[in-house]
């Protein structure tokens, strides 16, 4: 049923104009009770709908508001644990298949108590991109508090054997704890060449890693520029020749010499391969006599920033050139540090001028091992900015002295030979030259 009805508005016409159902109803609502219960179901029946659509929308509200919460605490947990702990790496250069021990350090208060140190958290992330998680079965490792951390708890794991399964390179170290990564550590790993014919192997894929009681060092070998004596290097290294060895000279700001205790087991002497090489820190260089064709196995690794007297085309006064072979990475030059820093006293059997260069504790080279070359990490160990000497003559004949001013040399080896009542072996001691 349509209701028409009168619509006056002041300054127009009159109007008939239909009323809609609703208002209808209203109209009617007196007339027809029923309609109006009707309406007023229907009115309630959809509020209370709404009011349950409101709730529940309010519920999952709040439900992803303690979610959210919860993960945040989760993730604070997480982040608490994780910059409360403390990673290293024992060594950081290492021979695949050798141990590599990694230790965990943290102070359990709070948060960070709540949440175990677990071996499959520790990832390992290799120069190939590949990701690997520890084995939770990894055995934990005595580990020995740390002075400067007291109260810290301490855990150890040996990681040598899944680092060994990675490709060689530099591999980063993690701890993950719920997404949050410790870290990283580094160590440096090299596959160790396995059946070295010193006498046939190509040196230019070979390395070595000094590895001493004070640390390990990365050397790369200089077959290029003096290919004899570092394939009597190789040679002395295949037989072990070195291992065990002390460093049984240590001249401060100058170096560190090695290769005394053990006879030579070769009967020729290395010639001399003197080369362009500057002696200058980290520089491996043969120790000689005063016929430079007397070099066996002594060697020294320089620590003074330049011993120019040793350089070939020096023209000092002091001038005793050796063959530079290798170079100790620039990486490792800490361990280099440390080795030259060891407490020395008096040296009689050499006595150096009067410095002290016996060393109260001689530092160790527990071994050396030969290891294949992983590209440009030993491409280029010398530190940027180091000038190379200059060209090198061509080295001396057999039981020639190579003297860049004869009439001085001989007139200073013969006056304190003179004076000390002693051979001129007995000076080139004094003098302190390797």
């Amino acid at each position: 049923m349509i209701a028409l009805g009168l619509l006056l508005v002041p300054g127009f016409a009159p109007a008939v104009v239909p009323f809609s159902p609703p208002l209808c109803v209203l109209l009617q609502s007196e007339e027809d009770p029923e309609a109006l219960r009707q309406m007023k179901e229907r009115a309630m029946k959809e509020g209370e709908a709404e009011r349950m659509r409101a709730s529940r929308t309010l519920e999952s509200k709040e439900r992803e508001a303690e979610a959210a919460a919860a993960a945040s605490s989760a993730a604070a947990a997480a982040l608490a644990a994780a910059t409360a702990l403390s990673l290293d790496v024992t060594p950081n250069l290492a021979v695949a298949g050798s141990p590599v021990l990694l230790t965990i350090g943290r102070f359990e208060t709070g948060d960070a108590a709540r949440i175990p140190v677990v071996p499959n958290n520790v990832v390992l992330l290799a120069r190939d991109g590949t990701e690997t998680r520890l084995d939770p079965r990894t055995p934990q490792k005595p580990a020995a508090p740390d002075p400067g951390a007291p109260g810290q708890v301490r855990r150890s794991f040996d990681i040598g054997p899944a680092v060994a399964n990675l490709t060689p390179g530099l591999v980063q170290v993690y701890y993950d704890q719920n997404g949050v990564r410790a870290g990283p550590k580094q160590v440096l790993v090299f596959r160790e060449a396995k059946d070295v014919d010193p006498d046939t192997a190509d040196l230019r894929n070979l390395a070595a890693i000094l590895e001493t009681d004070k640390g390990s060092m990365l050397v790369e070998l200089y077959p290029d520029k003096a290919p004899k004596t570092v394939r009597n290097f190789v040679r002395l290294v295949v037989r072990k020749f070195y291992d065990g060895m002390p460093f049984h000279r240590v001249k401060k700001n100058a170096f560190i010499q090695t290769g005394e205790g053990k006879p030579y087991p070769f009967e020729e002497k290395v010639p001399a391969e003197f080369n362009a090489v500057a002696h200058r820190k980290g520089i491996l260089a043969m120790g000689r006599r005063d016929d430079p064709n007397s070099a066996t196995c002594h060697f020294f690794i320089v620590h003074g920033s330049h011993l120019a007297y040793l350089d070939q085309g020096y023209a000092g006064e002091n001038a005793y050139p050796t063959t530079a072979f290798g170079q100790v990475h620039a990486r490792d030059f800490s361990i280099l540090d440390t080795l030259a820093s060891v407490p020395v006293g008096p040296n009689p059997e050499r006595p150096d001028n009067g410095a002290e260069t016996k060393p109260v504790q001689p530092p160790v080279i527990r071994r050396v091992a030969l290891v294949e070359k992983i590209g440009p990490v030993t491409a280029s160990a010398v530190p940027p900015g180091i000038p190379a000497a200059r060209p090198a003559p061509v080295p001396p004949a057999r039981g020639v002295r190579p003297t860049p001013n004869p009439r001085e040399r001989t007139l200073e080896v013969k006056t304190k030979a003179e004076e000390d009542g002693g051979g001129e072996e007995d000076v080139r001691k004094k003098q302190g030259r390797p």
